[in-house]
């Protein structure tokens, strides 16, 4: 159903439905929505021919009730934090990572002498410096804001070196699941719904989509969500990741946008960029670019370029490709349709 003949829709029910419009940043039953909130209520006796029962059921929950509605703030070396509970006991804190495929724990949360061998194979984990195999335990349970992972089983990996603070696990796609998340860097808070994304482009102001793409990039595990970036007129494709504090791109992106990186001064132009496995590689900064996503334009921001074994084991080390990072993502609301794979962003004034 095409946008126009869903607003027509919902123009001709609107006797059946109760909307209410707040500013952008207030809040609606927990929820910050964008500039128009529409909060849609069932009014029974508008429906002509029903038989209104003495106790009615519960309404169902509308998209302006998340399952799942908590803070979130930028901290471990400006990464996505929620706080959860392991096994019931916490608080812990989480970095949200849309590019990992399976949820994990480090060792300060649950060292591998306490957890059980789930004598399972081996899984792959994908960082910086390529693939890494893992053994995997039997952790119990993960709860991030009533939503929970039960009976998980999964790696526990070794806490950061180099003195680092190091949080106490990952939520990766296997939490998020086929629900539509809401990150807004204006309120700090993460949202989770139980939605279809028509309910997103219908009833929800100002947000433009682009299609998600699900690829495997040649290894055995779930897939990983890919779109397409538009810099200077070149489209190129970029994981979305969420667990990236800087958007990185690979030697032959940068001679697909015809730039040569600025090395001349290596003290000022050189950066140490690091994974959530505490992995390290040197990457060059490349000037200010700004990233089309569809019809939205992201303000400009370096972009980091590096060789590394990871472009090489997915199967891009002579093809264009990049990661598109928090520091990207996080300069305006975005959502993520993991069920329909759709990459929503907000357009700002």
């Amino acid at each position: 159903m095409s946008l126009n003949k869903r607003k027509a829709r919902y123009s001709q029910i609107e006797n059946s439905f109760t909307f209410s419009v707040e500013n952008r940043g207030s809040k609606v039953s927990g929820t910050s929505m964008d500039r128009r909130s529409f909060v849609a209520g069932a009014s029974a006796t508008a429906l002509v021919g029903c038989v209104i029962p003495p106790e009615p059921d519960p309404a169902p929950r509308s998209f302006a009730s998340p399952i799942v509605s908590i803070p979130f703030r930028i901290d471990y070396g400006r990464r996505l934090i929620v706080q959860g509970l392991v096994n019931n006991g916490g608080p812990r804190d989480f970095i949200v990572d849309t590019a990992a495929t399976t949820s994990v724990l480090f060792e300060n949360a649950m060292a591998p002498s306490e957890a059980e061998r789930s004598g399972l194979s081996d899984i792959n984990l994908l960082g910086l410096n390529g693939v890494q195999r893992a053994p995997t335990f039997r952790i119990g349970s993960i709860d991030v804001g009533g939503r929970r992972l039960e009976n998980h089983i999964a790696p526990i990996l070794r806490d950061w070196e180099n003195f680092q603070r190091t949080p106490h696990g990952v939520l990766g796609l296997d939490f998020l699941g086929r629900t539509v998340m809401v990150i807004d860097p204006v309120t700090s808070r993460l949202e989770l719904y139980d939605a279809p994304t028509e309910e997103i482009e219908a009833l929800s102001q100002g947000w433009r989509s682009v299609p998600l793409q699900k690829e495997a990039l040649g290894l055995p595990s779930p897939p990983f969500l890919l779109v397409d970036v538009v810099i200077r007129r070149k489209r190129t494709p970029f994981l979305v990741d969420t667990g990236s504090r800087s958007t990185l791109c690979n030697f032959p992106a940068v001679a697909h946008l015809q730039t040569i990186p600025q090395i001349t001064a290596p003290n000022r132009n050189r950066a140490t960029v690091s994974d959530i496995y505490s992995d390290e590689i040197e990457a060059f900064i490349l000037r200010k670019y700004a990233i089309d996503l569809g019809v939205v334009r992201l303000p400009a921001q370096p972009i980091l370029v590096a060789e590394t074994r990871f472009f090489d084991e997915i199967g891009f080390r002579d093809r264009p490709f990049g990661v598109l990072g928090l520091d990207n993502l996080l300069q305006q609301p975005f959502a993520i349709d993991f069920s329909e794979n759709r990459l929503f962003v907000r357009r700002t004034a």
